[in-house]
């Protein structure tokens, strides 16, 4: 498994989120063709999850980075 995982971090960063990409795009792809939507509903709820924790934690990131920049302007 460690190796695996050194060989999928040798990868190129936007080579891995093109991976990723794919793969979500064809497990939605498989997931609507199947019918099998309601046995994946909680990939939903996951990804409601994700979405708010972006919205709750976007503000706080920007604030800390123009304290930071502000910190290190040279005047």
């Amino acid at each position: 498994m460690k190796k695996l995982f050194e060989k999928w971090n040798s990868i190129n960063l936007v080579i891995r989120i093109l991976c990723g990409i794919v793969l979500g795009a064809s497990i939605a792809l498989i997931a609507r063709a199947g019918d099998f939507v309601e046995s994946v509903s909680f990939i939903g709820i996951l990804g409601n999850l994700f979405v708010t924790a972006l919205k709750a934690l976007a503000p706080i990131l920007v604030f800390i980075l123009v304290i930071h920049s502000i910190a290190n302007a040279k005047n």
